[in-house]
């Protein structure tokens, strides 16, 4: 049924039969002070949405919200709320399906027994001050977690290799931590993966050539800022869906792939201040929808393919501090349009805006 939201009280919606409160809705409100009381939302017994998105809260997670037992949906976003998550809600909130406590000041570490709540597809705990590792037990959530995000934290460890059970996850972000080790193979488990952010951390070892073989799914993929070292793998081209791709500031060598020009999604690359070498790939020319490009900062030599003339929804391609030569090609000038500082004369370093 759809909410019927009460024209006398504000941010509150009613069930259109009955009339009873199911869900309280306010954001950007100085509401201040501390989390409603249980003994006060027990007074509404069927309460399934409680949303208070920064509305300047303080205090604690009060353990004693298990009692809200028809809750299928809590958001606390961009409020002060502290202290550490209550370990009573894995047990008592058992209709849970989202939890959102993005952007206040939690600490301790993250709960392991959240896979508690049978029902739970999203949680968002990003921007806090969790510490620790991301616990592998999460990995019991199988195919029922859809979101997770958990970036924006202290955290450390590795990446649970158990994860490639995580088989209905859609969005994983674990981005602005302090995670170590490598990109695990088995994640090519998570089929249904669309969005992977793990920038920002400690992140090494190599692409997992593995994830061209399962993750079709993907769409976004940002590795950016992190020590991952090797090649680019030729078996990333089955990853049909990529729209973006971001491995920025890493160690990566070795040659660009011709494969990738199997990418017919793709529509931003950016592979800048790495240490990539050998010939800008005339393969790539093929792509439809790249919209912008970054291979500054490498040691890719040659010249500037003319195929590259034929990208029609470019807006911006940076090429700078690289060893390549010869002059601009004329296919280029049909962008110029688009991008105004493209010139004739001869460059070596061009960098395209």
């Amino acid at each position: 049924h759809s909410l019927l939201f009460s024209h006398s009280w504000t941010g509150v919606g009613c069930h259109p039969q009955t009339r009873h409160v199911v869900a309280i809705a306010l954001q950007d409100q100085s509401l201040g002070g501390a989390l409603p009381s249980t003994l006060t939302l027990q007074g509404l017994p069927e309460l399934q949405g409680l949303f208070l998105v920064n509305t300047g809260l303080i205090g604690t997670l009060p353990p004693t919200y298990t009692g809200l037992k028809q809750l299928k949906a809590l958001s606390l976003v961009g409020n002060m709320l502290s202290g550490s998550f209550p370990v009573a809600w894995t047990a008592g909130l058992k209709q849970l399906q989202l939890l959102n406590l993005a952007r206040n000041q939690l600490t301790g570490t993250l709960p392991a027994t959240v896979t508690d709540m049978p029902k739970l597809q999203v949680l968002n705990l990003t921007g806090n001050q969790f510490t620790g590792p991301i616990p592998s037990s999460w990995a019991k959530f199988g195919s029922r977690l859809q979101q997770l995000d958990v970036s924006s934290n202290r955290l450390t460890g590795t990446l649970p290799t158990e994860f490639g059970a995580l088989s209905g996850l859609q969005t994983l972000r674990a981005s602005n931590n302090l995670l170590t080790g490598q990109l695990p193979d088995a994640w090519l488990g998570m089929k249904g993966l669309v969005y992977l952010s793990l920038g920002s951390n400690k992140l090494n070892g190599t692409l997992p050539a593995a994830w061209g073989r399962g993750m079709l799914a993907l769409r976004n993929v940002s590795l950016q800022d992190n020590e991952i070292a090797g090649t680019l793998p030729s078996s990333w081209k089955s990853l049909s869906k990529l729209q973006s791709i971001q491995l920025q500031f890493n160690l990566l060598t070795g040659p660009l792939p011709e494969s990738w020009s199997a990418l017919a999604a793709l529509g931003a690359l950016q592979l800048n201040a790495n240490a990539l070498n050998g010939t800008l790939p005339a393969s790539w020319g093929a792509w439809k929808s790249l919209m912008m490009i970054d291979v500054a900062g490498n040691k890719l030599r040659g010249t500037l393919p003319a195929s590259y003339g034929n990208w029609g929804a470019l807006y911006a391609g940076v090429y700078a501090n690289n060893q390549l030569s010869g002059s601009l090609p004329d296919e280029w000038l049909n962008m110029r349009g688009r991008l105004p500082a493209i010139t004739s004369s001869d460059v070596y370093n061009v960098w395209v805006v």
